[in-house]
Parts: C-alpha cells; structure tokens; sequence
C-alpha cells in the first residue's frame, strides 16, 4: 500500500510538494503543479489552504497518478502536470 511520507507543503513557484512511501520500502518525492490541482478542482486557487484542499480532495487520483509515473525509484522529484491527469 501507498502512503503520505510527507504532508504537502507549498513551493516557492505555488506548486505543492510531498513524498510517497512505496510497499518496496522507498520514499519518492512529487511536486504536483498548481495548475493541475486547479484542473482537477475545476477551481481557481486563491490561497495556500485552497490548494491543500484541492490536494486533500483529490488524494486518491494524485496517488494513482503517481504511482503510475514511476518505474523505479528516483533520486530527483516526479512533476506531476495536467497532462499527467
């Protein structure tokens, strides 16, 4: 199973950042882009807590997102855009 490893938290370029932690026992980190979350929520953000709502809204499709963009774990961080949606 899948699990936060890292609350998200945001990034200077208003993107939201957090980690994964993966049954094989890795942490991958993710930067997720404002503009998806915004896609995804069908909503513009105008505050930081709008974007951790949109996060916490769509967790389950960000995490399936995610999973799927990696074949092996990665030292740098996964972007995570609209097209990956």
């Amino acid at each position: 199973m899948v699990t936060i490893a890292t609350e998200p938290s945001l990034t200077d370029d208003g993107d939201l950042s957090f980690a994964l932690q993966f049954p094989a026992g890795y942490v991958q980190r993710f930067v997720v882009s404002r503009e998806a979350l915004e896609d995804l929520a069908r909503s513009q953000s105008n505050s930081r807590a709008d974007l951790l709502n949109f996060f916490q809204a769509h967790l389950d499709r960000i995490i399936a997102v995610a999973t799927r963009t990696i074949g092996h774990p990665s030292n740098g961080i996964i972007l995570l855009k609209t097209a990956d949606f």
